[in-house]
């Protein structure tokens, strides 16, 4: 059995009815193999209350110096490994101000702490319209969060992916999405650097699926940008982006992403992997495609090259930018960010 640590350089991670032990960084000869036996991006009294039944106290950096998620993020080997992942500019990972600022790092612990009893809440109405005023009241406890630019400290995450959730079971695939892109750029990479963690491929996923509903209504996406445009929310910029973006292969590049993060032999054993199997033999099917599939044949068999690096930045990056850029305007437009 591997000890704790809550920077942790492996994880187990359980697929089917097989729990894999999985290096989360690298390992070098005679390193101690170490996971964490709690979520480890929960504020410091959820991880020592989560580790109360196991008889001892961490005392990992992350404890000792109650470091925050930008603080562990930037001491992380993983950083350049988002290179080719949804980060547009993965320096950014060590350069957050709750890293840099004194300041700013013990009030990310503060608003953390202060929220920490909405973590694992129990309490989700299963009725939507009851369900948006408690993800409404949730919302605004994490004001704190939100006004200092904290999105990747809990319980925020949290709060946002059951919005985003609640979007995608209201209907409103074009807000689900949006905020699933929020998450997936500005809270997670600093939650889970590394790329392959099953957190990000999850995401990456998640953000497939709602473009796979929302492809066949181009025009729902155009209107939901030009509303919030009418309302002075949102740039022509951004606008114009959203306008020319191409969902299908975004969602297919998007999908294959997900089976370069799949565990090496497991393919057809992770669900993950399995659906988005099934997702690009749909795409594939599609007729009319084959100036798109080239150039994305092209990025998969090198994308290092500049051809591709740029190809990836204008159809992935670009696009993925613009719809969270739209995610936090929802949250402006209707939980009052």
């Amino acid at each position: 059995m591997a000890n704790h640590s809550c920077i942790p350089n492996a994880m187990v991670q359980f697929i089917g009815r097989k729990a894999i032990l999985r290096a989360e960084s690298l390992i070098q000869a005679g390193d101690e193999i170490e996971i964490s036996y709690t979520d480890y991006t929960y504020p410091l009294s959820k991880r020592r209350e989560a580790l109360s039944p196991y008889n001892f106290t961490c005392q990992c950096l992350r404890c000792t110096k109650d470091m925050n998620i930008y603080q562990v993020c930037a001491l992380s080997p993983n950083i350049d490994l988002n290179l080719g992942s949804l980060v547009f500019d993965p320096s950014k990972l060590r350069r957050h101000p709750a890293t840099t600022s004194n300041s700013k790092a013990a009030l990310a612990n503060k608003y953390s702490e202060d929220a920490a009893e909405m973590i694992d809440s129990k309490e989700t109405p299963n009725m939507l319209d009851e369900r948006r005023r408690y993800l409404q009241t949730q919302y605004r406890k994490c004001q704190p969060l939100v006004r200092e630019g904290f999105w990747s400290v809990s319980p925020l995450p949290q709060v946002l992916t059951e919005i985003s959730i609640y979007y995608a079971e209201e209907g409103n695939f074009v807000y689900a999405l949006a905020i699933a892109c929020y998450v997936a750029t500005y809270c997670d990479p600093y939650r889970y650097v590394a790329p392959f963690h099953p957190v990000r491929a999850k995401g990456l996923f998640l953000i497939g699926k709602l473009l796979a509903n929302t492809a066949a209504d181009t025009a729902a996406l155009s209107a939901s940008v030009q509303a919030m445009v009418s309302k002075g929310n949102f740039d022509q910029k951004g606008l114009q982006t959203l306008q020319e973006i191409d969902q299908v292969s975004l969602c297919q590049m998007l999908l294959f992403m997900v089976l370069q993060q799949t565990p090496a032999g497991y393919a057809a054993e992770w669900e993950l992997s399995v659906s988005a199997r099934e997702m690009l033999n749909d795409i594939n099917q599609l007729p009319g495609r084959d100036q798109e599939l080239s150039l994305i044949n092209a990025w998969r068999q090198n994308p290092s090259s500049d051809q591709s690096r740029a190809f990836f930045e204008y159809a992935v990056l670009k696009q993925i930018d613009a719809l969270a850029s739209l995610g936090h305007e929802v949250l402006v437009t209707d939980f009052g960010a």
